[in-house]
């Protein structure tokens, strides 16, 4: 049976210095350098989620 990705892949160029900055964050987290990316990501957007819900809500 084959299997199916849930997730699709996005090739992605950087520059080397950040790529070296991922991997190393990435290491010291025990986490690959792809689920590195996906973390941060996942905290910016959940941080303006939040930001934004705030000034939604002193509006």
């Amino acid at each position: 049976m084959q299997q199916t990705r849930t997730t699709g892949q996005f090739p992605l160029r950087m520059p080397d210095k950040l790529r070296t900055a991922i991997k190393y964050s990435a290491m010291e987290n025990g986490r690959s350098m792809n689920s590195e990316i996906v973390f941060r990501l996942f905290q910016i957007f959940h941080q303006s989620r939040d930001e934004m819900t705030k000034a939604d809500a002193k509006a």
